[in-house]
């Protein structure tokens, strides 16, 4: 069974699924392991659950609007969430928990924030009128193969497609930038993270380290997104929390004990939005 941080490091996003029907276990698995991921680190309360088209027919899938987008999938994990000022943030940490869950056995999966109709979907899931589908993934087997060169390749060029960890990571002020170093004691929390799926690639999430305290602060860098577009959808918000949750899967896998604050950090850089701060126990 591979490792959180290696399961990170292997995951891609996948559009085309063959044919081959996902297994009853494994289809077990994932609804019960669903049903369970239930609340992000800000409290937020979030729905999902695993919705099989296989018998649907043509057209009504093709209304669902992921048509040309992702082919050969029949099953989607769907969720909700109340509209609130951090649900979104909370529905991305956990959607990322069980997209890695999806991954670990052995399945694809894709982040869809915009190429799909959010009133079809919505219509799965019994929920308040005002939910929100912030995303979904289709699931599935991944038409390719990999072969383990093509994997170390493919995960070479996607680092590298990755802003540099000095650009991302900071240590007691935003002046003094970190360079990726393996022997830094927290090299896999900060490179779980630098290895976050985000919308566009933005990659907006910035972390500040307080060496003295062991704390992390992480703000998030509002950018590249068109005011009326943001506030249907706040892809950062998702992107934020997916990060939150490499960052806490991977410093528990190492025993490292900590918690999520909000300890109200200021900065003078511009654009730049505190969220949350993960304290050392």
């Amino acid at each position: 069974m591979l490792s959180d941080f290696e399961v990170i490091q292997q995951r891609m996003s996948c559009r085309t699924f063959t044919n081959q029907m996902v297994e009853i276990e494994k289809k077990s698995k994932l609804i019960q392991f669903f049903a369970s991921n239930t609340e992000g680190p800000f409290g937020n309360r979030v729905q999902f659950l695993l919705a099989d088209f296989s018998e649907l027919d043509p057209e009504r899938i093709k209304k669902l609007g992921t048509y040309g987008v992702v082919r050969g999938a029949s099953l989607f994990l769907v969720g909700r969430v109340i509209n609130a000022p951090t649900a979104f943030i909370d529905y991305g940490y956990c959607m990322e928990k069980n997209i890695l869950y999806a991954t670990q056995l052995g399945l694809g999966t894709c982040w869809l924030g915009a190429s799909f109709k959010r009133k079809e979907f919505k219509k799965l899931i019994p929920g308040n009128e005002d939910d929100i589908l912030p995303a979904i993934s289709p699931i599935g087997y991944a038409a390719y193969k990999q072969s383990l060169l093509e994997s170390v390749m493919k995960n070479i060029a996607r680092s590298k497609s990755r802003k540099p960890w000095n650009q991302l990571f900071f240590q007691d002020d935003f002046k003094t930038s970190l360079t990726e170093d393996e022997k830094n004691p927290f090299y896999k929390p900060f490179q779980a993270v630098r290895l976050a799926p985000s919308a566009y690639n933005m990659q907006p999430w910035r972390i500040l380290f307080d060496s003295k305290k062991i704390t992390f602060h992480f703000f998030m860098r509002r950018v590249g997104f068109r005011e009326s577009f943001q506030r249907a959808i706040p892809f950062q918000d998702l992107d934020m929390g997916i990060a939150m949750y490499h960052f806490d899967a991977v410093t528990k896998e190492m025993g490292l004990a900590g918690q999520w604050k909000n300890k109200k950090t200021k900065t003078d850089q511009k654009n730049f939005q505190y969220i949350v701060s993960w304290i050392a126990r």
